[in-house]
């Protein structure tokens, strides 16, 4: 092997321990930190504990927020009147006897 060949085998050998190294660190504080948290989660989550925890408290850590609920009470007005008209369109058809597969070009 050449002397370049050696040399660059070397950087590219330094580099990816310099990445793992930083990995390594950022895995073993994430894992400490997780740890940590996790151990005092049964403490903070006793049913009289939870029990206690003021209603507007929970709604702002559950709770959506108001253009979400806007949002959703709009999509659920539009979802109504679609399964209304849907209805008297099935409705219609079961009095005028058709099928909407007997229409001309439609496959059965």
């Amino acid at each position: 092997m050449t002397r370049f060949t050696l040399e660059e085998a070397l950087d590219c050998m330094l580099v990816y321990y310099k990445v793992t190294l930083k990995r390594f660190i950022n895995n073993v504080a994430t894992e400490v930190i997780e740890i940590k948290l996790l151990t005092a989660l049964p403490a903070l989550f006793i049913p009289i504990t939870t029990f206690k925890i003021p209603e507007d408290l929970v709604s702002k850590i559950v709770g959506e927020s108001e253009e979400s609920q806007s949002l959703r009470e709009q999509l659920n007005r539009k979802l109504w009147i679609l399964t209304k008209g849907s209805n008297i369109y099935r409705r219609f058809i079961s009095i005028r006897g058709l099928d909407t597969n007997d229409r001309p070009g439609s496959r059965a």
